[in-house]
C-alpha cells in the first residue's frame, strides 16, 4: 500500500514537472517536493536550481537567491550558470520592485531604484567578466552597457573580444561601428557597419539598424548621395521605421527640378 501512494505521488510530481503551465497549486507542491530532495541530497545543485527556479516563477525572489547562493556554497562558487541565474533573479526584482513603485505613483523612487539596477547591472557584468575572462556572451553584454555609459573604448574592447564568437560576430561588428562613429571616426564606423551588414540576410530590426546608422555616417561625410542608398533600403522595405521616411522626402526635395 505504501509503495503503491509512494508511486502515484511520484506521478502526480513528474506529470506538474512535465506541464507546459502550472498553477499556483503545482508550482507549491513542487517546490515543497524541491526542498525534500534537498534535504535528501543536499550537495545536489540540479535540486536547489530547480527549486530556484520554481521560486522566481513564483515572485519570491528572496527565497531564489537564498537558494542560489546554497549551491554556489556547494560549487564554491564556480559555476557560471548559478552565477548567471543569481544575476538575472536580482535584475528582476529590480524591476518588480520598480513596477510597484510606478503603479503606486512614486516615479522618484522608481527612477532611483532605476539608477541602482543600472550600476548593479554593470558591477555585476565586470565582476563576472574578470572572474570568467573566456566568457565572450559577458564581454559582449559588458561591452553594451559601456557603449550606454559612453565608455567608448572600453566598450570597443570588450566588442572587439567578443567578435571572436561566431554567434556575436554580426553584433559586435554593429557595435563596433557605433562606438567609433560615436568618436567620429567615421571611415572606419561606416567599414564595420559595412561589414555587419554584409552578414545580416533579410530585412530585420538588426539590419535596418545597420543601414539606418550607415546612412547617418555617411551624412555625417557629406557623402548625401550614398547616405540616401541606405536609407531607401530601410525605406522600401518599411516606410515608417523611425524618420526614414522624412529623410528620404528631404533628400528628395533637394535633388534639382530637371
Amino acid at each position: 500500500y505504501r509503495k503503491i501512494i509512494k508511486d502515484e505521488k511520484q506521478a502526480e510530481i513528474l506529470e506538474m514537472e512535465s506541464k507546459a503551465v502550472r498553477d499556483d497549486a503545482d508550482i507549491a507542491a513542487l517546490i515543497n517536493e524541491n526542498i525534500a530532495r534537498v534535504k535528501r541530497e543536499p550537495k545536489n545543485i540540479n535540486y536547489r536550481r530547480a527549486l530556484a527556479s520554481l521560486y522566481l516563477s513564483n515572485k519570491m525572489y528572496d527565497e531564489a537567491v537564498k537558494s542560489i547562493e546554497e549551491a554556489q556554497q556547494v560549487t564554491a562558487g564556480r559555476d557560471p550558470q548559478l552565477d548567471n541565474m543569481l544575476s538575472q533573479v536580482k535584475l528582476q526584482k529590480y524591476d518588480s520592485d520598480i513596477a510597484v513603485l510606478r503603479q503606486a505613483g512614486n516615479e522618484a523612487q522608481a527612477q532611483e531604484l532605476e539608477a541602482k539596477r543600472t550600476a548593479f547591472a554593470f558591477e555585476d557584468l565586470n565582476t563576472r567578466v574578470v572572474r570568467y575572462p573566456n566568457d565572450l556572451q559577458l564581454r559582449y553584454e559588458l561591452g553594451v552597457i559601456m557603449h550606454e555609459r559612453n565608455q567608448v573604448n572600453d566598450a570597443i574592447q570588450q566588442f572587439q573580444l567578443a567578435q571572436r564568437s561566431p554567434q556575436l560576430h554580426t553584433r559586435s561588428l554593429y557595435y563596433i561601428g557605433m562606438c567609433f562613429a560615436a568618436k567620429k571616426q567615421y571611415d572606419m564606423a561606416a567599414e564595420q557597419l559595412e561589414k555587419a551588414v554584409a552578414e545580416m540576410s533579410g530585412m530585420d530590426d538588426q539590419k535596418k539598424a545597420a543601414l539606418y546608422e550607415l546612412g547617418v555616417v555617411w551624412e555625417a561625410m557629406g557623402d548625401h548621395p550614398k547616405s540616401q542608398d541606405f536609407f531607401k533600403q530601410i525605406y522600401q522595405s518599411d516606410i515608417g521605421y523611425r524618420d526614414v521616411s522624412a529623410r528620404i522626402e528631404k533628400g528628395y526635395a533637394g535633388v534639382p527640378k530637371t
